[in-house]
């Protein structure tokens, strides 16, 4: 009886190292590792189709990728503020440019110097008037791609409250 119970488990021992289907060594991977794996991935995939996305030309200014602490950061303004910031991402804020493309404006140019056009890029690098401004806030010329962040997001604000044009 003892002999077959251990030619058993060698037969058993052989049939489970022949069955074994995946990379070598044969460890286990903790649940932990697959879970962000598949985050990872799915974030990755997501980036890729929002920058394959045709369109949202002033929202790719914005946003390159996907940031949770962002999107956490922003759900937690007011609504008033939801609002600016949905504006100044989609390029959808109330400025002449805007306005003049869905026909409530004929003129496009800045209110404040009538040099270019009246956009958010405009506004946030360009105007000469609004130097100052973006020097208290952002202590430099403001890179758009770089404000989508919690800090970002906070000058943001701070900047279309101070410069009362949105």
């Amino acid at each position: 009886v003892g002999t077959s119970v251990l030619s058993m488990c060698l037969c058993m021992r052989r049939w489970l190292q022949l069955t074994f289907v995946g990379p070598e060594p044969k460890l286990g991977v903790p649940k932990s590792l697959v879970k962000s794996a598949i985050k990872n991935w799915t974030i990755r995939k997501s980036d890729e189709e929002w920058q394959n996305t045709a369109g949202c030309r002033q929202a790719k200014l914005f946003i390159s990728h996907s940031n949770r602490k962002v999107t956490e950061q922003i759900i937690k303004y007011n609504r008033k503020n939801l609002k600016l910031i949905s504006w100044i991402i989609t390029g959808h804020a109330p400025l002449n440019r805007h306005l003049m493309i869905i026909g409530v404006k004929t003129n496009p140019l800045c209110n404040l110097c009538g040099q270019d056009e009246e956009t958010v890029e405009h506004l946030f690098r360009k105007c000469p008037c609004l130097d100052r401004v973006r020097l208290e806030i952002f202590d430099q010329e403001p890179i758009l791609a770089n404000l989508y962040s919690v800090e970002g997001i906070k000058c943001i604000v701070k900047f279309a409250g101070t410069t009362k044009r949105f």
